[in-house]
């Protein structure tokens, strides 16, 4: 998920630059639509090195939680994302703009499913668009909707494991 991220955040990016300003990025905060719950806010993010250690066995009866996609089972998620940026011209302030949020539908079809569990699926982009309120000039709104929209039918395969770790990520 994080590859798609850049793309959409660089494209902003680009635009930016393209108009002769140049971003401070000071942060960025994705939220999605589920609250996490308070032990999913303690736990670190999981790696290939990772060790997890168990804090309680819970309740019986028990079952490994993994992700069991079927061969050719598409999913759609609905995404929306909403930046904050400040900016500098020659070391002084910028004015402040109200940047629009981004909206898009990311299609996932899975294609295989291995013995092990690994996830082969492709993925693609589309409905994407500028979203919401936004002061920016309308030039700049226009050559960021444009922007964005290129990014519309973008293509990749991925492979993750039963587990949703990303294993190999390709774009085409």
């Amino acid at each position: 998920m994080n590859i798609k991220k850049s793309w959409l955040a660089g494209g902003i990016i680009f635009t930016i630059i393209g108009t002769g300003l140049q971003p401070v990025v000071n942060s960025v905060e994705a939220q999605t639509t589920q609250p996490k719950t308070p032990i999913e806010n303690q736990l670190p993010p999981v790696n290939s090195k990772s060790q997890i250690k168990l804090i309680t066995t819970g309740a019986q009866p028990r079952q490994r939680l993994r992700f069991t996609p079927q061969a050719g089972q598409k999913e759609t998620a609905n995404m929306q994302m909403d930046m904050d940026m400040s900016m500098s011209v020659n070391g002084k302030p910028a004015p402040e703009f109200k940047l629009p949020g981004t909206s898009l539908n990311l299609n996932a079809i899975a294609n295989k499913i291995k013995p092990n569990g690994d996830i082969h699926y492709e993925f693609s982009y589309s409905d994407i668009d500028t979203v919401g309120e936004s002061n920016l000039p309308p030039k700049a709104l226009e050559d960021m909707r444009r922007e964005i929209k290129k990014m519309e039918g973008l293509k990749g395969s991925v492979i993750v494991d039963d587990r949703g770790r990303t294993l190999l990520s390709r774009k085409f």
